[in-house]
């Protein structure tokens, strides 16, 4: 995933011209894609949750409804299911074999974390006239969870963001909350 991530901007340079409104790894797919081969290296809890809220549920909706930022001419279009399909491959592994697990209440604490990207990010954009994370406009995709245009869809994607944290946390949380009860039980 790391070698992904570097060599395919020589790749995107060669076959439809690099730019930095584009080819920057800073949609949340991006930014996962980097740190779902950072973190089989470095194994880092932190870094495994990154990954597990914003790459399951990102590289999933980017998978079933694709937005091909920077084309699909020649292995574009492989690396685009390459780099998603590797996100949640990434955090599968982490989960099954070595045993990473989101902590209680990582959901939100990753949702509120994630908010501090918005700003930065939207700073950028503006500053060079980009749409990275798609926050100057929604993506060109026939989703249920993109509504409306800028700033509605804001609105439409921060909700489906907290819906969606949740909803992958769903069986450690209620895990946890089994492990409560019985602690509460037993004494």
């Amino acid at each position: 995933m790391i070698a992904r991530a570097i060599l395919v901007h020589p790749y995107v340079h060669y076959t439809v011209g690099w730019d930095i409104y584009n080819s920057l790894p800073l949609h949340l797919c991006g930014l996962s894609a980097i740190l779902s081969g950072i973190v089989l290296l470095v194994r880092k809890q932190l870094l495994f949750e990154l990954v597990y809220f914003w790459g399951i549920p990102g590289a999933f909706h980017s998978l079933v409804t694709p937005e091909f930022t920077q084309g699909w001419q020649g292995l574009l279009f492989v690396e685009y299911y390459i780099s998603h399909g590797g996100i949640i491959l990434s955090a599968l592994m982490c989960t099954i074999l070595l045993g990473f697990k989101p902590r209680p209440g990582s959901w939100w604490k990753i949702f509120l974390g994630s908010q501090i990207l918005l700003p930065i990010i939207g700073i950028f954009n503006w500053l060079i006239d980009a749409n990275y994370m798609y926050i100057c406009a929604p993506p060109i995709v026939e989703n249920p969870f993109i509504i409306g245009d800028f700033p509605e869809h804001l609105i439409g994607l921060e909700i489906a963001g907290l819906l969606h944290f949740a909803v992958v946390y769903l069986p450690y949380g209620l895990k946890y909350r089994k492990e409560n009860i019985s602690r509460l039980i037993s004494t």
